[in-house]
């Protein structure tokens, strides 16, 4: 339980500590740049928006957030 809950606190560290990353849109294919801490005004930017506005990745995810898609039972959830 401890080294989880450490792993789990410093990933939030890393993603809140300002630094710039680079990762493959699935979708498109596009770069895109996780949002940037500038310390001179405290301003979130983003270097791109093409993972926000990718209709095709925005297609995929749609089924996985429907609140009508049966549940699957793996043997050990009971309702």
């Amino acid at each position: 339980m401890l080294p989880c809950t450490i792993s789990f606190f410093l990933t939030l560290l890393a993603w809140s500590s300002c630094t710039q990353e680079v990762m493959q849109d699935v979708a498109g294919g596009e770069a895109f740049l996780f949002p940037q801490c500038h310390s001179d005004n405290a301003d979130w930017r983003f270097g791109s928006t093409a993972l926000l506005n990718n209709q095709d990745l925005l297609t995929f995810l749609a089924p996985a957030f429907d609140p009508k898609r049966p549940v699957k039972n793996h043997g050990w959830i009971t309702r």
